[in-house]
């Protein structure tokens, strides 16, 4: 009876053939469960936390298993720990990022370079001064040059002059870094899967860090445009219904979500004038419970098309009910 009783409490092994990943159902849920770990920790940065501190009160973060997943991925296809991936991937207005002094670790930990060195040009404190990144390739031994980043390149690109710059006080240790990017980009730009680095991102965004280390865009300039902006005018420019509803949403934040819900909405509503108004014809007729219909929308695409047949009125009236199904259903 002991013996049985043991066996029941022993806890399963692990199946040492299962890797976490996408590609099987047991690789994904080791993935979810790894997430979940990290999720529920405390020393993950915040985008990562299940539950984050806001104004005195516990809310619980509805991305946070999602953003760990994708953490884990990638310090999988990169070789990397996941720690390492949650505190260097750097959210600066929407668009993740690396931070330079972990991208050159990467580089320099992959074994196919030597270690990244920097040759220098010019003098300190002129506008010529400068530096190139450069490394050996291992197998070949050919020496890779990057380009050369100077003073005047950061005053022509706009980088040393704007608000609360970093290359006026750390001209440097900046040089350094922005070459160092540069190299990646053109020698292995597999291992910075596309992204770019946190300094360069603040150099095209106006940005303030708070206490939490979190980035916000304070003035956005004026050859950028946001993804907001390209969504509402995507929907503004829909000349279709067909071509509204290949409109996404799904790359904005929540609160830009509903921005662009209202404008989705009232470009419907331009576009199906004709269809709306013999909907209300009928709805004298046969009054419909709009309220239960939203409620009874199983997924994005039913009420998509309830919202279709809903007259301008309604949709106003049922603005918050919509906001609130929309979010369930994310």
């Amino acid at each position: 009876m002991k013996e049985n009783q043991q066996l029941k409490s022993a806890p399963q092994k692990m199946d040492s053939n299962i890797v976490a990943g996408f590609d099987t159902a047991g690789g994904f849920e080791l993935m979810m469960r790894i997430a979940n770990a990290f999720a529920n920790s405390t020393i993950v940065p915040k985008e990562y936390l299940a539950n984050q501190l806001v104004n005195g009160e516990w809310v619980k973060n509805p991305s946070a298993i999602s953003n760990c997943t994708i953490a884990v991925n990638m310090a999988q296809r990169m070789g990397s720990d996941p720690m390492m991936v949650m505190q260097n991937l750097v959210i600066v207005h929407g668009r993740p990022s690396w931070s330079a002094k972990f991208l050159l670790a990467t580089v320099n930990a992959c074994g196919r370079f030597s270690a990244i060195r920097f040759e220098w040009v010019g003098t300190p404190g002129e506008n010529g001064w400068g530096c190139r990144a450069w490394a050996n390739e291992v197998p070949s031994g050919e020496r890779l040059n990057g380009p050369l980043i100077t003073i005047q390149l950061a005053k022509d690109e706009g980088w040393y002059d704007k608000k609360g710059s970093k290359w006026k006080t750390m001209p440097e240790k900046m040089l350094m870094y922005r070459a160092g990017a540069w190299w990646c980009d053109i020698y292995s730009p597999e291992l910075a899967m596309g992204l770019r680095t946190d300094d360069e991102v603040q150099d095209a965004f106006d940005t303030e860090q708070d206490s939490s280390g979190v980035y916000t865009v304070t003035g956005v300039a004026e050859n950028q445009i946001s993804p907001l902006d390209d969504v509402l005018s995507s929907i503004k420019s829909a000349k279709s219904i067909k071509e509204l509803k290949r409109v996404s949403l799904t790359d904005l934040s929540p609160n830009d979500q509903k921005t662009a819900r209202s404008a989705w909405m009232q470009r419907s509503g331009d576009l199906n004038k004709p269809q709306q108004e013999k909907v209300v014809e009928a709805a004298e007729e046969n009054p419909i419970n709009w309220e239960q219909s939203i409620k009874e929308c199983g997924d994005k695409a039913a009420l998509d098309a309830l919202m279709l047949d809903m007259p301008e009125s309604v949709q106003i009236e049922f603005g918050d009910l919509l906001d609130e199904k929309f979010d369930s259903l994310r």
